[in-house]
């Protein structure tokens, strides 16, 4: 007996959350229901009220047996209905015949939009909700790309259905969240797509879609890129490769949008250089609040911070428990960078960066709190520091109306609106890069066989990195994207411009200093990487996390040495590949 009535409740719980979002209907039927009470309360008062409920309820059901119309003949014949009751028993029909037509139609819909996505094949899935999702869907619809998007987001799957697109609803169950399962991808025909993209705002939902994928059927050539916003989270699934088989290698890509926005927001606004005054003295970055996002500012700056005369980025966090966290994912990473701490301080607030007559440039990234409140930040700082001193400060998103103020230096973090064609951009210098390499390591392989050293060839074969672009794994392919990144702050460090028309004439009249300059540059970014992931000084080992070249540049040898330099001169040639 305890089962039926919780049933019930049950069902009543479900109906009225679907219901909340229709106020108006909800109205009507509360309208509805009042009018018919009180009609029949007029025909019946000597009933109950729980009787005049049910035939009410029954009026729903368009039942004609709801009541006897004989009660409410008058003795000349005429059928003296009350207004109240009339009025309930067409509204009654009405609503219940528009629903049986709604849910009709529904189906109906349902089943073409299947139909629609058996047809479809060489298609892309996107899978998710949010800005992103959004975004790369209008870039999909602009390219008249054939598309699915497979989400549980009310409102994105509404809008899309009522722009005629095809979309999978994730449904949910009562309470539990909404959980995508491999018959929301077979429905979105995962079988026959050509690209897959888990774009969730949620880093554990895109790891769930790419584990579901790995083992259903699907094309072998397709293209795979699998959200990851945290940045160790991102990283580690590079390195390790736990989404990747033999078969799916080639084509799965590890993203963070989190670090394509601050790859994005570095190139925007370089650290160490200012539109007005050139080359910065100093470079320091201030980051109050850490979060994914800033988190992966300071990595991205910890690999491409890396400046003429051996200079670093001075980076400003709020606390040591800051930098613990850091260290934590990231343990060479004081190697990249020098830190020190705001101690809850405004940047405006520290004697060392404001009080320093350098020409230092300080970016304050303030992008955990209100554009207002950023803006309140930038107009401290800009009477505190001197005139010798420069800053800017980076909100995450434009005041209202766009307002600009030409005293202060205020830029917004840029969303990936062009998210995949700026990463196919990245992807075409870092694999101009590789492929270079590429042949020079092919080209020593041959040279070593000539004169007959067969161990020394056999150890260039065996660099985990000889291999072609596509057959490298995403981090081999993102230790590439960072050099690619690196090419304009060398090219600013020869005091150039990377917008100027005679760039390639300029870069030829390179001086030996400037080269040597340059190449050391290149060697501390190199380095970078290894640091971060904790690699130490020693003969070469990567399960061991050791490499002979973790030196100084005065301590390579000539070969290495000669390498890095050549790698300055091609730096033109790969910058113009994009």
């Amino acid at each position: 007996m305890y089962f039926l009535p919780k049933l019930l409740l049950n069902l009543i719980v479900i109906i009225f959350n679907k219901m909340k979002a229709h106020p108006i209907v909800v109205g009507i039927i509360l309208l509805t229901i009042t009018l018919g009470m009180i009609g029949f309360s007029s025909v019946f008062p000597e009933f109950s009220t729980l009787t005049k409920l049910y035939m009410t309820m029954q009026l729903f059901l368009v039942d004609s047996q709801s009541f006897d119309v004989s009660d409410v003949i008058s003795e000349d014949g005429q059928v003296s209905l009350p207004w109240t009751l009339e009025w309930a028993r067409w509204m009654a029909a009405a609503l219940t015949f528009s629903g049986i037509l709604l849910g009709a139609w529904k189906i109906l819909r349902k089943s073409t939009d299947n139909v629609k996505i058996e047809e479809l094949s060489n298609h892309l899935i996107i899978f998710g909700s949010g800005e992103v999702v959004e975004s790369v869907l209008e870039e999909a619809d602009k390219g008249d790309t054939p598309c699915v998007l497979v989400s549980s987001c009310e409102e994105l799957v509404k809008h899309r259905l009522e722009q005629k697109n095809l979309t999978v609803k994730i449904s949910v169950k009562g309470n539990e969240n909404p959980t995508l399962e491999a018959k929301h991808l077979e429905l979105a025909g995962l079988s026959r797509a050509s690209n897959f993209y888990a774009l969730h705002s949620n880093d554990s939902e895109n790891l769930r879609a790419a584990l579901l994928i790995r083992n259903m059927k699907r094309n072998a050539d397709m293209k795979i890129i699998v959200r990851q916003d945290e940045p160790i989270s991102c990283d580690l699934l590079q390195r390790n490769g736990l989404l990747s088989t033999d078969r799916d290698a080639n084509g799965l890509r590890i993203i963070s949008i989190d670090k394509t926005r601050a790859r994005m927001l570095l190139k925007k606004y370089p650290l160490e250089w200012h539109d007005k005054y050139g080359q910065a003295t100093k470079v320091h970055l201030a980051i109050p609040k850490l979060d994914s996002f800033t988190k992966a500012i300071v990595i991205q700056t910890a690999m491409v911070g890396h400046y003429k005369d051996g200079k670093k980025v001075n980076l400003w966090l709020d606390s040591e428990n800051d930098l613990s966290e850091i260290e934590q994912d990231y343990p060479g990473i004081k190697k990249c960078l020098n830190f020190d701490f705001l101690e809850g301080k405004s940047p405006g607030s520290v004697p060392e960066i404001f009080q320093e007559n350098t020409g230092s440039l300080t970016t304050v990234i303030m992008t955990h709190v209100s554009p207002e409140e950023g803006y309140i930040e930038a107009l401290r700082l800009h009477e505190k520091f001197s005139s010798e001193n420069h800053f800017r400060v980076i909100l995450r998103s434009h005041l209202p109306g766009n307002s600009t103020d030409e005293k202060l230096d205020i830029g917004v973090v840029p969303f990936a609106e062009d998210l995949l064609e700026n990463l196919e951009e990245l992807d075409r210098v870092a694999r101009q890069i590789h492929e270079v390499w590429y042949k020079g390591n092919e080209k020593r392989i041959n040279e070593e066989r000539a004169i007959g050293n067969e161990l020394k060839a056999k150890e260039l074969i065996a660099k985990p990195t000889y291999k072609h672009w596509n057959e490298l794994t995403e981090m081999q392919k993102d230790e590439n994207r960072t050099a690619a990144h690196h090419i304009e702050v060398k090219i600013r460090a020869a005091n150039l411009d990377p917008d100027q028309e005679n760039l390639r004439e300029e870069w030829a009249k390179l001086t030996d200093d400037d080269l040597d300059m340059l190449s050391r540059m290149e060697h501390e970014r190199w380095a970078a990487p290894l640091w971060l992931r904790n690699y130490e000084v020693g003969e070469r080992d990567d399960e061991a996390r050791r490499h002979p070249n973790l030196v100084s540049y005065d301590d390579l040898d000539i070969d290495t040495q000669n390498y890095d330099t050549d790698q300055v001169r091609r730096a033109i040639d790969y910058h113009q590949q994009k």
